[in-house]
């Protein structure tokens, strides 16, 4: 089995290194790898069966990937491919994105893939799912706006980040029952 990881410009260099580090301990029989936008404008899906973009920026993402791109992404999960969403790689997957809005931040964006067709609005609300499952054609996507792929003890960039240190012995304390989380989700979503 094959997962393909998207690492070209909008991706966020940590979030990729993380989701590359929890996918291969999560799942070390299967052959996970980083791709370029090349591999989505190219077609190059096949034998590929979870396509992932991880956090970054997802305009970074759309101007890489180009209208061609985002094409045949969507046409390999009509087609019964997998796509996995996370922070951004979920925002470029539904009908509409807000994101930080009235500050500085502040990104509001129609669809580029609309597996999903609700909203991405900021999580003011904790009665609302975090992570969703959504039937696209033949295929699915699973997209998620919080980092559960982050394991706290693979993160040496942020050893000396005041915020980091603060918070880590509860990130350390949890991190088995985030581990445990993680396989269910991603055994249940790949079958």
């Amino acid at each position: 089995m094959r997962i393909a990881i998207y690492s070209d410009y909008g991706a966020a260099t940590l979030s990729v290194k993380q989701l590359l580090h929890s996918l291969q301990a999560l799942l070390p029989s299967w052959s996970v790898f980083p791709v370029k936008s090349d591999f989505v404008v190219k077609n190059q899906f096949s034998g590929c069966d979870l396509f992932c973009v991880g956090g970054g920026f997802s305009r970074g993402v759309v101007n890489s990937m180009t209208d061609v791109g985002l094409t045949n992404l969507r046409s390999y999960v009509r087609s019964g491919g997998k796509y996995l969403g996370i922070c951004s790689g979920a925002y470029l997957a539904s009908r509409l994105t807000q994101f930080a809005v009235g500050s500085p931040l502040e990104v509001i964006d129609a669809g580029y893939l609309n597996f999903f067709e609700g909203n991405t609005a900021d999580c003011n609300d904790l009665r609302t799912p975090a992570i969703i499952r959504c039937p696209f054609g033949d295929g699915q996507a699973l997209l998620s706006g919080i980092h559960f792929e982050f394991d706290p003890f693979c993160l040496a960039e942020l050893e000396k980040d005041p915020y980091f240190i603060k918070i880590f012995s509860y990130l350390e304390a949890g991190d088995s029952q985030r581990r445990q989380f993680c396989k269910a989700v991603l055994e249940d979503f790949l079958g």
